[in-house]
């Protein structure tokens, strides 16, 4: 859900686990928080809800993003690769 919402210019907000950190790059592309930490989270929340140049900032790089590395024709490439070799 979080590469749909990049997709659409949104910024995201999202815990620094697993895949999510292979889309999000943490003041590039969205803002990722510390997991189980809900004073982390209270602080990114208030600086995207206090800052609209950021939020939409980090949208437009996640959508950027979003067309040079997850489109079907880069993504289907990669696989290819790893399936051929």
């Amino acid at each position: 859900k979080p590469l749909e919402a990049m997709a659409m210019g949104k910024c995201v907000l999202a815990s620094r686990v697993g895949g999510l950190t292979e889309m999000i790059s943490d003041g590039e592309t969205g803002l990722t928080f510390e997991p189980e930490n809900d004073e982390d989270l209270a602080k990114k929340l208030n600086l995207l809800i206090n800052n609209k140049d950021l939020r939409k900032s980090l949208g437009q790089t996640a959508v950027e993003f979003v067309k040079k590395e997850r489109n079907w024709d880069t993504l289907c490439k990669r696989y290819f690769d790893v399936y051929t070799l």
